[in-house]
């Protein structure tokens, strides 16, 4: 009933909406939306009608000028503005558009900067002064069919605080900048500048600076042991704690060669063991600083690079089978915000696809802090249910691989937490002591679908059962249970996929990845253990052709024999 009752809604607000359409085409009304990015204009005329004409103002249409001060100091700070050069034609372009509008929409970002356009748009196009037009102010946090017609449901005037703040800031930069910048041409060197938030920067850097220059440095060695568990495969790495004598640190070569030549030959026992849990939450959804980072760790993107294709997913892509689409929310904001629709259809995918074990029992966000602007929410996907698989026919490789990086965040923050059995070990060898962790996954939760670059495979995981007293034997890692190389054509070959992160020079057991060159393999020491392909973020490693076609056909034929649902290696 309730299902019933809420189509007949739907059904009337459509006919609604259809009578409003043909009511604004008879009596042939017309309506202007100015947006600012010319990309946006092709995307938001699909969502409207034949009645709505959409135009760009290309950013900021007014400023400072260049060649004087522009704030008049004395009249109560009172800005002088005047038009952009090159920015006539478009708003002479603008004032035809607006001769033939009944209604004019300033459609600009959902940010300061975004205001302060829609204002100048108002003053230079004297639409405050315009009697026989009506003139709102709408944002839309993303560019999809549903969130810009409902944004012109709900117009709103000019935010002039937000306006304010942007004046605020801009003749701050201005008054900053062409203050001290001749003072510095005149005492240090002509060319230099200064900045509201440049020179702030700047001292941080020299700050830190002298911090490192003053820095006494002070030799220490580390010292590890590769330990094999009775029954186990894998050797674990234990570090030292402290030696026969009570000292916790090695300040010399000497001191560490004392301690390994008093080990040799010695047996290592367990002494103590702890097990308990751990979890580890999941990652809160990108804001524009995280997604900059994290797009710089993981896709080895530059800043500019991230903005500029985040910007397109933001604006629009034509996605086949559902037109152009803005792929996520707005770019720009310090927000970890998630609205409440997107938060519930969210946790209704991820119980679809994993399962109610996988959906996060955490109530939502925090308050937002008073130092942030919470105007628009994280960024996020527009559809979480459009999967990066979906799309990626449809986007070029930047545009897929910084998508899947914005999805699988936001679908990790609506996820449970990661659990780890946990296991700390003393192990002493004649007053020698070493300590080590090792960890096992219990639940991957958040981890089936996202890990941060910065996270580490552990390097001790918990495959035997430990118990005091049991004897370990020191090992050299990397020697088993691996043969030595046969110099056969099985070194992995490496794609233009590859970044270089180092990851599977890290892994590699016999050391034939150099890590200054991560993107080679020294095929003499490669032992074919086929970690690097494994580990690969982007699967840039793998066999070569010839040797692949071969593999593929022993399997098939090993496979002819098999039933359909075996499984095998």
């Amino acid at each position: 009933m309730a299902k019933t009752a809420t189509a007949e809604k739907e059904a009337k607000k459509t006919t609604k909406k259809k009578a409003t359409v043909k009511k604004a085409a008879k009596t042939g009304k017309k309506y202007l939306v100015i947006v600012e990015s010319p990309a946006k204009v092709k995307t938001i005329k699909k969502f409207l009608g034949s009645s709505y004409e959409v135009d760009a103002s290309g950013g900021h249409v007014r400023d400072f000028p260049k060649s004087q001060f522009g704030i008049d100091v004395d009249n109560d700070f009172e800005p002088k503005y005047i038009t952009i050069r090159g920015k006539g034609e478009v708003l002479a372009r603008l004032r035809k558009e607006v001769k033939k509008a009944d209604k004019i929409y300033l459609a600009t970002d959902p940010d300061r900067e975004g205001e302060a356009i829609s204002w100048h748009l108002l003053k230079a196009l004297k639409l405050d002064e315009v009697k026989d037009k009506k003139v709102y102010r709408i944002s839309f946090n993303e560019i999809t069919k549903n969130a810009v017609k409902t944004s012109l449901k709900e117009p709103r005037a000019i935010d002039m605080n937000l306006v304010d703040a942007q004046q605020a800031r801009r003749m701050l930069d201005r008054m900053v900048g062409y203050s001290i910048s001749p003072i510095l041409w005149e005492k240090v060197k002509r060319g230099l500048s200064a900045g509201r938030v440049q020179s702030v920067a700047l001292r941080m850097i020299c700050d830190r600076e002298d911090e490192i220059a003053a820095f006494i440095p002070e030799e220490y060695w580390s010292l590890e042991a590769g330990l094999k568990a009775p029954g186990a495969r894998k050797p674990m790495t234990a570090r030292f704690h402290h030696d026969q004598n009570g000292r916790t640190e090695i300040r010399s070569r000497a001191e560490m060669e004392e301690i390994r030549s008093f080990l040799e030959g010695k047996k290592f026992l367990v002494e103590e063991i702890k097990n308990g849990e751990r979890t580890k939450k999941p990652p809160i959804p990108f804001t524009t600083s995280t997604m900059q980072q994290e797009a710089s760790k993981a896709l080895n993107f530059s800043t500019q690079k991230t903005m500029r294709v985040a910007q397109q997913l933001y604006e629009g892509v034509d996605v086949k089978g559902h037109g152009t689409i803005g792929l996520i929310t707005y770019l720009r904001t310090d927000s970890t915000r998630v609205a409440e629709e997107a938060d519930k259809t969210a946790r209704a995918f991820i119980e679809e696809q994993y399962g109610s074990q996988y959906v996060s029992q955490r109530e939502s966000e925090k308050k937002a802090s008073g130092k942030i602007q919470d105007a628009h929410e994280a960024i996020r996907p527009t559809n979480i249910a459009l999967t990066p698989t979906q799309v990626k026919e449809s986007l070029s490789r930047d545009q897929f691989r910084l998508y899947q990086l914005i999805w699988k965040r936001f679908a990790a923050s609506r996820m449970a937490a990661a659990v780890y059995e946990t296991t700390s070990v003393k192990i002493g060898a004649e007053g020698v002591q070493f300590t080590m962790t090792a960890s096992r996954v219990k639940f991957d939760g958040f981890m089936s679908v996202y890990m941060e670059a910065d996270d580490k495979e552990e390097k001790n995981q918990l495959l035997a059962k430990l118990e005091k007293g049991d004897d370990s034997t020191p090992e050299v890692p990397g020697n088993r249970p691996y043969k030595e190389s046969e110099n056969k054509p099985w070194a992995p070959v490496v794609s233009e996929a590859c970044i270089k992160c180092g990851r599977c020079a890290a892994e590699c057991p016999v050391g034939a990845i150099p890590a200054d060159a991560p993107n080679t393999t020294d095929a003499n020491r490669c032992i074919h253990c086929m970690r690097c392909t494994v580990v690969c973020p982007e699967n840039a490693r793998s066999l070569a052709a010839p040797m692949t076609q071969m593999l593929t056909g022993f399997l098939g034929k090993v496979a002819g024999g098999r039933h359909d649902n075996c499984f095998f290696l």
